[in-house]
């Protein structure tokens, strides 16, 4: 279910942990479903293909829509530090922070129709719908990463 991120209350997760050799990965529920939740209105800066995974490097801009996203996802990886005890790491470098798609599944609209996801170039605006459903503990601290499950693209 999609929840807005500004309506979030950090106390309704549900966590599920499960320990492998490299570390613990965390289930993450909110509300015994999966997190679901919108960007605002950012900028692609870059798109980046590391082997077999892609990812969006999205730019913050400045408006009170973007504040309000980064302070509650701020918010989000200090309650995940405070619940496991270890320190996180912020997905935010500077205005920026990267989004982990799953190609070719992600689905992209333009003026309400499908918009072919290899198109998509830097500088382009987009809103995600994004999910968040696991967390990874190691003996590097706490990390987790947001997949892109939608792209809706406001300006070419």
């Amino acid at each position: 279910m999609k929840y807005k991120l500004t309506d979030l209350s950090f106390n309704h997760f549900e966590y599920c942990s499960k320990e492998l050799v490299s570390g613990t990965v965390v289930n993450l529920k909110y509300n015994g479903e999966l997190l679901e939740f919108q960007t605002p209105k950012v900028i692609i800066q870059d798109i980046i293909k590391e082997s077999d995974k892609e990812f969006l490097c999205l730019q913050i801009v400045g408006t009170v829509a973007c504040k309000k996203f980064f302070d509650k996802m701020i918010e989000f990886e200090s309650v995940l530090s405070e619940h496991f005890g270890v320190p996180i790491q912020s997905i935010f470098k500077g205005d920026h922070f990267n989004v982990k798609v799953q190609v070719p599944s992600v689905q992209v609209f333009f003026n309400g129709s499908l918009f072919n996801y290899y198109h998509l170039r830097k500088g382009m605006e987009i809103i995600c719908l994004l999910q968040s459903d696991k967390i990874w503990i190691s003996s590097n601290g706490v990390n987790y990463h947001l997949h892109v499950k939608e792209i809706m693209l406001l300006k070419k």
